[in-house]
C-alpha cells in the first residue's frame, strides 16, 4: 500500500495574548567587562547568585508586555533613560549599536535586591522585542 503525503502547509495556531509578551534578544550584548557578568571573573559565588536572580527577573519580565512594565514603575518593572544621561563610557558601546541614536530611550530594570540594572533597547519594528545591551553592576552607565 502506498503512502501519499500531505503537501499542504501546517497550520500555525497563535496565542494571541502572548502575542505582546516581552521577548529578548542578547544580540547587540556587550563584551566589556564592566558591563557583562565578565564583571563577577574574581567573584564566582556572587556571579551565580545574580545570574540566578537575572534568570528569574527574565522568566517574570517575559510574562509581561512592556506597558505592563512602565506601570509597575522602576522598582519592580522598568524605568526609561535618555540616552543623554549615559556616562561617555557607556554611550560608546550605545554608538556602535545601529538602532540607538541620540535621542533614543533605553529600558532599565532593577534585579538581584535591585542592586543592579539591566540596560535594552526596545525593538524597532517588533515594539516587544528588547535588545539587552548590557548591565551596571556598578553604577557607571548612567547617573543613579
Amino acid at each position: 500500500m502506498a503512502r501519499i503525503k500531505d503537501k499542504r502547509k501546517e497550520k500555525v495556531c497563535v496565542d494571541h495574548e502572548d502575542e505582546d509578551k516581552i521577548l529578548f534578544s542578547f544580540r547587540y550584548m556587550t563584551s566589556k567587562k564592566e558591563y557583562s557578568f565578565d564583571y563577577f571573573k574574581k567573584n564566582k559565588g556572587e556571579k551565580i547568585a545574580v545570574y540566578e536572580a537575572f534568570y528569574e527577573k527574565m522568566k517574570k519580565l517575559s510574562d509581561l508586555t512592556m506597558q505592563e512594565c512602565i506601570e509597575r514603575g522602576k522598582i519592580s518593572g522598568c524605568e526609561a533613560i535618555p540616552f543623554a544621561s549615559f556616562s561617555e563610557g557607556f554611550k560608546s558601546i550605545l554608538n556602535e549599536i545601529e538602532i540607538v541614536s541620540n535621542d533614543s530611550q533605553l529600558a532599565v530594570f532593577r534585579f538581584y535586591k535591585n542592586d543592579y540594572r539591566l540596560v535594552c533597547k526596545r525593538g524597532i519594528t517588533n515594539k516587544n522585542v528588547l535588545y539587552v545591551i548590557g548591565y551596571d553592576f556598578n553604577y557607571t552607565a548612567y547617573g543613579h
